[in-house]
């Protein structure tokens, strides 16, 4: 697909979106790091959800996502 088919509406839409996604993770960061929550819990957290919505789909998790992350104590 050529450039010339995107308006400059389009690409802001896109930019738009994409850092609004970065944003948001980015937010998300700062608030598990306000509340004392470790990178390694927050993988934790992270695959636990991942996991309830594949099962949700009848999928199985350790499959897709392999087994759940080690928590780590530091």
């Amino acid at each position: 697909m050529c450039i010339n088919c995107f308006s400059s509406l389009d690409a802001m839409a896109v930019a738009g979106s994409g850092a609004a996604a970065l944003a948001s993770g980015g937010w998300q960061r700062v608030v598990d790091r306000a509340q004392g929550l470790s990178r390694s819990e927050r993988r934790r957290r992270t695959w636990e959800d991942d996991a309830s919505f594949l099962s949700s789909l009848g999928h199985d998790p350790e499959v897709l996502l392999g087994p759940p992350p080690e928590r780590v104590d530091a």
